[in-house]
């Protein structure tokens, strides 16, 4: 079951913050620099942790209380505190109520902070794919987020190293990108491209000045049958704004037929 194991625990938070410090220093290497990965990161703590789930995967929090606590009238989730047996979460509820939950590891505790990625990253998948695809009736292939994940890379990949007309080939041959301008929309700021041909004449002459720094994140899904999916997601970076895509299946690659995608000035 996947309650299996979730308290509800008004008392709880105690424990993860009589032990949190402890744990810290345990994952802390010598001279402060910490388990950071790479120059410029900032070292992985338990509350680099929490503040980076709380500021950057508010939507997993979420589908963490919904999926694994059995919340389903939460409507945001907030990381209180995290260590080697789980995380604590409090959930806010529909009606202005509050519950906090004791949510363990799938697979059981983990050794130390550096295992902390790795298994919240696989619940996040599970739980998300529960909670945020919305299949309607009929469909009998439910799909789940990860070959949307997996285009919006390829968007972000080839914008980095500015193949902005190969992002033609994520497109179908019949779809429409209308560009979303910050501002009320012209034909010029927002113009109608209708075919790929067309789209990828657009991209390749302004994508370096609509695009660059790009990157999409799908948070919501609703799938019209075993072909059509509308993905709901939000831009980072200085487009930063909700979008809206629809994608089609074609021989087994899925294809953007309509596209509301934002883009800079």
């Amino acid at each position: 079951s996947r309650l299996s194991g979730v308290q509800v625990d008004l008392a709880g938070i105690g424990h993860f913050r009589a032990s949190m410090a402890d744990q810290e220093n345990a994952a802390t290497v010598a001279e402060g620099k910490g388990n950071g990965k790479g120059k410029g990161k900032a070292p992985v703590t338990w509350e680099y942790i929490k503040s980076h789930m709380n500021e950057d995967h508010a939507d997993s929090l979420l589908a963490f209380v919904v999926f694994f606590g059995g919340v389903t009238d939460a409507e945001k989730a907030v990381l209180v505190d995290v260590n080697t047996e789980g995380f604590f979460v409090q959930a806010e509820l529909a009606d202005g109520s509050k519950r906090d939950l004791n949510i363990p590891y799938e697979g059981g505790a983990i050794e130390g902070v550096d295992q902390v990625g790795k298994v919240m990253v696989s619940m996040s998948k599970k739980a998300r794919d529960e909670v945020f695809v919305r299949p309607l009736a009929g469909v009998s292939d439910r799909i789940g987020f990860a070959p949307f994940n997996d285009r919006n890379k390829e968007f972000k990949d080839k914008c980095d190293v500015g193949d902005f007309a190969g992002l033609a080939d994520l497109y179908a041959s019949d779809a429409v990108l209308v560009p979303q301008a910050p501002q009320p929309p012209t034909m010029d700021t927002s113009p109608i491209l209708a075919g790929q041909e067309a789209i990828r004449g657009f991209l390749q002459s302004r994508g370096a000045a609509l695009l660059s720094g790009v990157t999409l994140k799908s948070m919501r899904i609703c799938q019209r049958n075993d072909r059509e999916v509308t993905e709901i997601g939000r831009a980072w970076g200085a487009i930063g704004r909700p979008y809206c895509r629809q994608w089609r299946c074609e021989d087994g690659s899925w294809l953007l037929v309509h596209d509301c995608l934002p883009v800079k000035l």
